[in-house]
């Protein structure tokens, strides 16, 4: 036990001789955090398959407006408008990025859950059985990334498994 304790003492005082960062330091590792604030406009590609072999693929337009970052984490919200098969939603996105551009959210829409792949269990009543936080890249003004999940759904022919996997690709719009 008492080498333990002289251990931790020479340890603290070593970490203690290191003195205080140097001016600027810890503010040039937070510039090093890419800025991904700002509207997005882009697509989301929906591409479902299911246990019995059927796939489909869906192609809807939207927009992704990340109004808050602070230090690598950030927020915001995103519009799906109503167009050909995609329906009218919104809801709210929340992640961080990390110092070389990677991305990882969640996205939610009002009720039924914590993130869209639960939403979609309430609003299908199917059981999610898992999912994927969207992960990709921020760079330049593209963004991407993806995300997936897995449902289990009753049918009147029994149990079908649903897997969707969800790619958002998006530019940031030019500011004035």
């Amino acid at each position: 036990m008492h080498r333990l304790l002289a251990f931790i003492s020479s340890a603290l005082v070593l970490a203690c001789d290191q003195g205080p960062a140097a001016p600027g330091a810890l503010d040039a590792a937070a510039a090093a955090v890419p800025n991904v604030q700002g509207s997005y406009h882009g697509t989301g590609v929906a591409t479902v398959s299911t246990s019995t072999g059927q796939h489909r693929s869906l192609t809807c337009k939207g927009t992704l407006n990340i109004g808050t970052q602070a230090d690598n984490s950030f927020s915001g919200t995103f519009v799906v408008p109503s167009a050909g098969d995609c329906d009218e939603d919104s809801g709210t996105l929340a992640g961080t990025v990390g110092v070389d551009g990677d991305v990882t959210f969640t996205a939610d829409l009002p009720g039924g859950g914590a993130d869209i792949w639960e939403d979609g269990a309430a609003r299908s009543g199917c059981r999610l059985e898992s999912s994927t936080s969207f992960m990709g890249a921020v760079t330049g003004d593209a963004l991407s990334a993806k995300g997936s999940g897995a449902y289990d759904c009753d049918t009147v022919f029994g149990t079908i498994r649903l897997f969707v996997e969800l790619q958002v690709s998006a530019s940031r719009a030019a500011t004035s």
